[in-house]
């Protein structure tokens, strides 16, 4: 099966405000590229910043896979809800966010890479999951793409094994100890197998309560920005999910791996309208 290098880049979001700029809040616009000139935008800026300053994760990857289940037609557009055009089925602010998509397309490489050194890719995970919301949908089309780009049955069982592990609670609480470990500059502590027992537990009944949140919200709002309602939503479930983060971690780096506390996710989720 064919295969390109996929590089994805992360830049600084657009967003002008005083109050992140006050609060050191600092989001990433990610995107992916390939080395046949694909342009996986992911609803802002794509291949036209492309720069090794801005360069997070390189790999090979089945790139006419990608190609099918990103959307051909889509790529390089943008658009903000109802009018969006989706990346890889994750329509922007609604199901997900720039990195989210990323993350879709780059389970196709070979090194199974993602954007966890994405600034603000803690957040994103702890709201969205790694690939976003609705994933299922997307998982049929990654199925229906195999065939079309002529992907093997081990081939493909590697992939689908890739998403299913990438949305435990293990997975997600992984990227959280990597971005421990990047943002404070040293080694994720020794926690007791119980302790890390019960964070795996709470991560999971966290999981459970975005799902369902978002389930209700898309109901009457499906393709809109529902980020501010989600947040507002979650907001007493946040709020426990940093009271246990803090009990292991202290409060201090807590914000370091987050880089905001509740009261102003939905400020800095306001970030990702400068993905342009």
């Amino acid at each position: 099966m064919k295969t390109a290098t996929f590089t994805a880049y992360a830049r600084m979001t657009g967003y002008d405000s005083p109050q992140l700029n006050s609060l050191g809040i600092r989001l990433d616009h990610v995107f992916v590229v390939s080395s046949l000139q694909n342009n996986w935008n992911c609803f802002g800026g794509g291949i036209e910043e492309a720069c090794d300053n801005h360069k997070i994760a390189s790999s090979p990857g089945y790139v006419e896979w990608a190609r099918l289940v990103y959307g051909p037609e889509n790529e390089g557009k943008g658009g903000r809800p109802p009018n969006a055009f989706p990346a890889a089925d994750v329509t922007e602010l609604f199901n997900g966010v720039c990195q989210n998509a990323a993350n879709r397309i780059l389970a196709l490489t070979e090194y199974n890479l993602d954007v966890r050194k994405a600034n603000g890719n803690a957040l994103v995970t702890l709201l969205y999951g790694k690939y976003g919301f609705g994933i299922n949908v997307f998982i049929e089309k990654i199925k229906a793409a195999a065939s079309l780009c002529g992907a093997s049955e081990d081939e493909l069982k590697m992939i689908l094994n890739r998403f299913e592990q990438g949305q435990s609670a293990e997975a997600e609480l992984d990227i959280l100890r990597n971005i421990y470990t990047l943002r404070l500059g040293r080694p994720f502590p020794e926690i007791p197998a119980e302790q890390w027992s019960r964070m795996v537990q709470n991560h999971s009944v966290f999981q459970l309560r975005r799902t369902v949140e978002f389930n209700r919200l898309a109901c009457d709002q499906s393709g809109h920005d529902i980020r501010e309602d989600l947040v507002i939503a979650l907001r007493p479930d946040l709020e426990r999910y940093y009271n246990e983060l803090e009990n292991v971690f202290g409060r201090a780096a807590v914000l370091q791996i987050m880089q905001v506390l509740p009261s102003n996710i939905a400020l800095a989720m306001k970030a990702f309208d400068g993905s342009r």
